[in-house]
């Protein structure tokens, strides 16, 4: 009789169990299923925010990219990977002179037809511009000579996004004034070698750093270094003075001019070592090199050989 139930008693406490633990998995997975669509809403929340940025983002960046061209001195021209104009600045205009209709067109070839005329051989500036769109190259670079004397540089390189080639950027640099600065230079230092080579004395230049630029023939005598091996060479290796006296190392007066500026003349009683260890009394003194500014840019040494003075001098004093 007691048996039946204490087994109904056992079947309800079971069904109890089972039920509270079907609450207590539904419960879960409820909180589950919650959290999934916090996280989703969450995610679509940053997603639209960030579309919502992409605008701004975007306008900011072609404005920085506008002052950007219109800021360099260089002239810049944009095309994409079928030869269009896509972009600008004034300063291509204004270094090709071209026509407000032609650049307007964005038609890159008709831009070069125009733009070729300024050249002694239209034709070659052509064919390069040709060989670069069917070749591709990442980037190039020309050295571009107009009718007019003006000299002009020219670097272009591939523009990629997502490794797809969306164009081509161009920059044009005129180094005219560069150009005819630098021949001046050129023909003032080769004045500049001529005359020391036709002088007397020994002379020897620095950069900023000591190391040796230049020595003229008499220079090269009395050391026994040619320019070509001593470029670059510190002066102490190079002009190697010692006491007569003491035959200890002397001060090197070029170390005095670098530091102040100042015109320095070498100490009483001085001899150079040549290269091949012969030694020679001398005397004279050594100036700053100073650029346009006005900025100390190197070192010049002026010395010549005492050697027969100071025998007779030492002669006359015994």
């Amino acid at each position: 009789y007691y048996a039946p139930v204490r087994d109904i008693g056992a079947l309800m406490a079971a069904e109890d169990n089972e039920e509270k633990l079907l609450r207590s998995v539904a419960l879960k997975n409820a909180r589950s299923i919650l959290r999934a669509r916090q996280r989703a809403e969450r995610e679509l929340i940053d997603a639209k925010e960030a579309l919502e940025r992409k605008p701004a983002e975007l306008v900011h960046s072609l404005a920085m990219m506008r002052a950007t061209l219109e800021s360099t001195t260089d002239g810049i021209l944009v095309t994409d990977a079928h030869g269009a104009v896509t972009d600008f600045n004034q300063n291509y205009i204004a270094m090709w002179r071209v026509p407000t209709e032609i650049i307007e067109t964005k038609d890159h070839r008709q831009l070069l037809e125009i733009t070729s005329r300024q050249f002694k051989d239209p034709e070659k500036f052509l064919s390069r511009i040709e060989d670069i769109y069917a070749f591709s190259p990442p980037e190039t670079f020309d050295l571009l000579e107009l009718a007019d004397g003006r000299l002009l540089e020219r670097f272009s390189r591939i523009q990629f996004i997502d490794q797809r080639d969306v164009g081509r950027v161009w920059s044009f640099r005129d180094i005219t004034e560069r150009k005819r600065a630098e021949e001046e230079l050129r023909q003032q230092r080769q004045w500049f070698e001529v005359t020391l080579s036709s002088i007397g004395d020994a002379v020897i230049t620095t950069d900023i750093e000591g190391k040796v630029t230049f020595l003229n023939p008499m220079a090269e005598m009395m050391t026994g270094w040619k320019t070509a091996e001593a470029s670059g060479q510190p002066l102490e290796k190079v002009f190697n003075i010692i006491n007569e006296d003491t035959g200890k190392p002397a001060k090197n007066p070029v170390d005095i001019v670098l530091r102040d500026g100042i015109v320095v003349g070498l100490a009483n009683h001085i001899a150079l070592i040549g290269k091949d260890g012969t030694e020679r009394s001398i005397e004279d003194s050594a100036a700053p090199i100073r650029d346009a500014t006005g900025t100390i840019s190197g070192a010049v040494m002026v010395f010549h050989d005492v050697t027969q003075r100071r025998r007779v001098e030492k002669a006359l004093k015994e």
